[in-house]
């Protein structure tokens, strides 16, 4: 079985979307440990918690993951994991 997930975040400047999203990211314990850390840092210690759960079941199945970190912002496309990646287009597999 496969999974796939999508978190869009829209609205104004200064509204708190990074914050949200991120939390207040000051060290690697804070992005596991910290209680007001963001949605992402939830999200992956979620997803490897499961994965880790699931093949301490033994289950032999293979895990594969993969993140974008995308900024859409004056309908330009910026790939935030690799910023020299700017003006992205958008297109269908």
């Amino acid at each position: 079985a496969s999974y796939n997930g999508s978190v869009y975040v829209y609205g104004q400047t200064g509204a708190g979307k990074t914050h949200t999203m991120c939390g207040p990211i000051n060290s690697v314990q804070s992005m596991q440990f910290d209680e007001r850390r963001g949605i992402i840092c939830r999200m992956l210690d979620f997803i490897f918690a499961e994965v880790a759960r699931r093949g301490a079941d033994g289950n032999s199945s293979e895990h594969r993951c993969r993140c974008s970190f995308l900024e859409i912002y004056k309908e330009q496309i910026t790939d935030l994991l690799e910023p020299q990646n700017a003006n992205l287009q958008v297109r269908e597999d």
